[in-house]
């Protein structure tokens, strides 16, 4: 590595990562990647190696617009320069309910009215069941497979992700996996390693909007959305970080 005169260049030759589908400008550089993110996914094989099991669960939490998923593919890509274990990143999105079944039910939150769709993000608007379940058989060493989501369909695919290794890191982002709301303790449980990302609560807006925007919606209707639902999730995760192994405040 001592010789590798610029990783960030090696690792994201155009300076960009594609996340659900979408390309996203990478606004880091060669010193972050080696003073940030090299000694995290250090921290990361480190547990790995202690822990002295085949399969290890580490995840990743922070507000909505955080990062989390630029991050991880981040760290991904850091990690399979440096180690020959494999880590697989998933995010929790891909465990929404179908919007179909969201349209289905009725919610409300404080004076708002409508639907779980109107609602989507919300802790209870994912199947935690079936991550619970996805989790138990990559614990067990079974083959298993895990969906992925399609912010330009706005619905998971199912069995995107294969996982077949019997030496693996799964490495879990998402806005809820530290929570004690129900579902989410039982994962928070399985998880080895926590790691959460600290964030501005304007930072996270704009990119909360603008992504909301990529996937089809108006400005108003992206604004709208942000203060009915990600707007209060902000305060919510911020108490994760007590539990959390390590916090990181990652710019990309």
């Amino acid at each position: 590595m001592d010789d590798q005169r610029n990783l960030f260049q090696t690792l994201f030759p155009d300076s960009m990562v594609e996340v659900c589908g979408f390309p996203i400008k990478l606004d880091i550089n060669d010193k972050i990647v080696k003073e940030k993110y090299i000694p995290l996914v250090e921290k990361i094989h480190g547990q790995y190696k202690k822990r002295n099991k085949n399969r290890l669960i580490v995840g990743l939490s922070g507000a909505s617009g955080s990062g989390k998923s630029v991050i991880s593919v981040i760290i991904k890509k850091v990690f399979d320069y440096l180690y020959d274990i494999p880590l697989i990143t998933i995010g929790i999105d891909a465990f929404h309910y179908h919007n179909d079944y969201l349209l289905s039910i009725k919610a409300s939150e404080g004076n708002e009215t409508g639907t779980l769709k109107d609602f989507k993000g919300r802790h209870d608007t994912y199947d935690t069941a079936l991550l619970k379940k996805k989790i138990d058989q990559f614990l067990s060493k079974s083959v298993v497979s895990f969906p992925e989501y399609s912010r330009k369909l706005h619905n998971p695919i199912a069995d995107k992700i294969l996982i077949d290794q019997e030496r693996a890191i799964l490495f879990i982002e998402g806005l809820w996996i530290f929570g004690d709301y129900p579902g989410w303790k039982e994962i928070r449980e399985k998880i080895d390693f926590k790691i959460f990302v600290s964030s501005s609560e304007k930072l996270n807006k704009e990119r909360i909007i603008n992504r909301h925007m990529m996937g089809g919606r108006t400005r108003k209707e992206a604004e709208e959305h942000y203060n009915r639902t990600d707007s209060k999730n902000f305060w919510l995760t911020e108490e994760f970080k007590k539990i959390a192994d390590e916090t990181i405040t990652a710019p990309y």
